[in-house]
């Protein structure tokens, strides 16, 4: 062979190598390989309708946590959180003889969450309940459930809180009142006799707030070691020695969290309807989530079974969903996007359904936010939710399921984070479902 031969092999070989790697190589099933050919698709432009559903009640019986405070937001409006629960007696109920009233005092403990800005000060009221902790209906509390309180607060306190750690809040309660529990214990008093009769006699406490608290809402523990009046007293024989009695926070089920909202002059508001869906297309093509507030952002797919017109045979082999947050809605500090979400199925009916699950099929399927630290942009929550829309493609009339975006179920009300996400028409950063199909071709 000679060299002029040689190289021109060599060309044509290295010529046939790059030809065949411009096209993709088809994955071939059945025994015709000629007549059968599968093709792999991604695609990003199923619709997404995304809407804004209001709550106007929902349960707060017994949540793991309380809130206190108002924190005024100018998308989501007036948010005021406040805790309304019972005390019960102390674990020993006598008393040392000669003993000496000296002062009473409410403690609570924080347990490092807040929302909002707290260099700001807030005032604190410890209110007497006037009437009973009783269930509004269906042996549940509710938002906007209120128990009636004694006109004049036990005590007032204003104060910075500084939550970087379980913080002590502490409020001096008037004397009389102290007196008064004092001398019960004194005298053995019918009221002291029982859990029952002393609730009878003391119904309960609710948190207040002053009038000009805007800025700032904290969470609060409940634990009978994290909530007490405590009240102090001394004896002076043989010497003087420092006494106290912890009435301490009942942990029964009859404690909630008001949650009151004001959306008025907001994009939210205006309506008072026992739920009010809101399309992203009237909200700036924005769509809201506060699950504490019953703020719920609700998602729907209702183009989605136009998939199955693509092909005879079409496989589903991966769908996420992309959620991005609306720039400059966020920051580091004041206002925390939520560290995690999930998703609750639901339809036309907006009841809040299952949880969506993970691929484990165990676990609830959770999604951190991702995104760029240093500028503090382009944050996305990301949900593989293959299986769920696999169903959806599969059932007849399911144009109006689909996902709440949840932190929280609205009665834990643990926090009150907030996110404001671009619906699907927002160009390059609006919310995606993603979808990885498989067709086959005959």
């Amino acid at each position: 062979m000679n060299m002029k031969y040689g190289k021109l092999l060599l060309l044509v070989c290295i010529l046939s190598v790059i030809f065949s790697s411009c096209y993709k190589k088809d994955i071939q099933f059945g025994t015709d390989l000629g007549e059968t050919y599968t093709n792999l698709l991604q695609i990003d432009t199923v619709g997404v309708e995304m809407s804004t559903v209001l709550l106007d009640s929902f349960e707060t019986t017994a949540p793991s946590s309380f809130l206190l405070g108002r924190y005024k937001d100018e998308v989501f409006g007036v948010v005021a959180a406040r805790p309304f629960f019972q005390i019960g007696l102390p674990s020993d109920v006598t008393m040392e003889t000669g003993a000496v009233y000296d002062s009473l005092v409410f403690f609570c403990k924080t347990n490092q969450y807040y929302y909002g800005d707290t260099t700001q000060s807030m005032t604190i009221s410890v209110n007497e309940l006037s009437e009973n902790l009783e269930y509004s209906y269906s042996d549940e509390f509710y938002n906007t459930t209120s128990i009636a309180q004694k006109p004049v607060p036990l005590g007032t306190k204003t104060l910075n809180v500084r939550p970087v750690k379980d913080t002590m809040i502490t409020i001096r309660l008037n004397d009389a009142k102290g007196l008064e529990l004092f001398n019960k214990l004194v005298q053995k008093s019918d009221e002291i006799q029982s859990s029952d009769a002393f609730i009878a006699y003391f119904k309960g406490i609710a948190l207040g707030l002053g009038s000009n608290d805007n800025a700032v809402i904290y969470g609060l523990k409940t634990a009978t070691d994290a909530i007490a009046i405590r009240l102090y007293y001394h004896t002076t024989t043989p010497y003087q020695e420092e006494h106290y009695k912890d009435f301490t926070f009942l942990s029964n089920n009859k404690f909630f969290n008001q949650v009151l909202t004001d959306r008025s002059n907001t994009l939210l508001g205006g309506n008072d309807l026992k739920f009010i869906e809101i399309p992203a297309s009237k909200t700036n093509n924005l769509a809201f989530s506060q699950t504490s507030t019953g703020t719920l952002l609700k998602m729907t797919f209702p183009t989605l079974r136009e998939l199955l017109k693509i092909s005879s045979n079409v496989q589903l082999l991966n769908a996420s969903i992309v959620l991005r947050v609306a720039e400059g809605s966020y920051n580091t500090g004041t206002r925390n996007l939520p560290d995690s979400f999930y998703l609750a199925q639901t339809d036309g009916s907006n009841a809040i359904g299952s949880y969506v699950i993970d691929a484990s099929g165990t676990s609830i399927l959770y999604a951190a936010p991702q995104m760029d630290h240093i500028y503090n942009t382009n944050a996305t929550y990301t949900f593989d939710v293959t299986a769920y829309i696999k169903k959806i493609l599969s059932t007849p009339g399911s144009s109006d399921k689909g996902f709440f975006l949840l932190e929280n179920s609205p009665k834990e009300g643990a926090q009150v984070n907030r996110a404001i996400i671009n619906a699907a028409r927002n160009g390059s950063t609006s919310s995606q479902l993603i979808l990885s199909v498989l067709t086959v071709k005959n």
